[in-house]
């Protein structure tokens, strides 16, 4: 992994690439500060189970300890969850890496993925549990770091959408002469 991170500042690659991979780092560390900065809150402010509205009857800030994975699904299956989120930073980082910068939708879409993942990671890391606390009451109690794996998916769907549709240039012998 280190190998593809210096990779980023490989001067035959220019200063442009150089700084998408910073760009890209950036955008997951402030997705990972936000995530972080907001369980943290909730923790410090709420009982397990203590609910509160936040927009009327719409969005309520409800303090719940996620053994599992979305929608409470293999709960306490930590090592698991561990695994998969470092296979999935892992194969993030390497994936951003093989981007050209003219895609940074795609990276963009990379970047806020992988700052959720490592929310969550870390959270399993520390506690064994995620902290969900956004709460629609008709969706499973969710967190910023899974809007930003949600997020991040969609614009990767978008961004590979877009580039399948750009037109790529014929070089010599291609084309019906």
């Amino acid at each position: 992994m280190k190998k593809y991170i210096f990779a980023l500042f490989n001067k035959k690659r220019g200063l442009t690439h150089a700084r998408t991979g910073i760009i890209f780092f950036v955008v997951a560390l402030i997705v990972l500060i936000m995530d972080q900065g907001s369980k943290n809150w909730v923790v410090n402010n709420f009982n397990p189970g203590d609910s509160t509205p936040l927009l009327g009857e719409i969005l309520f800030l409800t303090y719940v300890r996620n053994p599992g994975a979305a929608f409470g699904l293999f709960a306490y299956k930590t090592p698991f969850f561990i695994g998969i989120s470092i296979i999935m930073i892992f194969l993030t980082v390497v994936a951003a890496h093989q981007i050209p910068p003219r895609l940074a939708l795609l990276r963009l879409g990379l970047a806020v993925m992988l700052g959720g993942v490592a929310g969550n990671l870390y959270d399993r890391l520390q506690t064994g549990y995620v902290v969900d606390f956004l709460d629609l009451r008709f969706w499973p109690v969710f967190n910023i770091a899974d809007i930003a794996i949600v997020t991040g998916v969609f614009m990767l769907a978008i961004g590979l959408c877009i580039s399948a549709g750009k037109s790529v240039p014929e070089g010599p012998g291609q084309g019906g002469d």
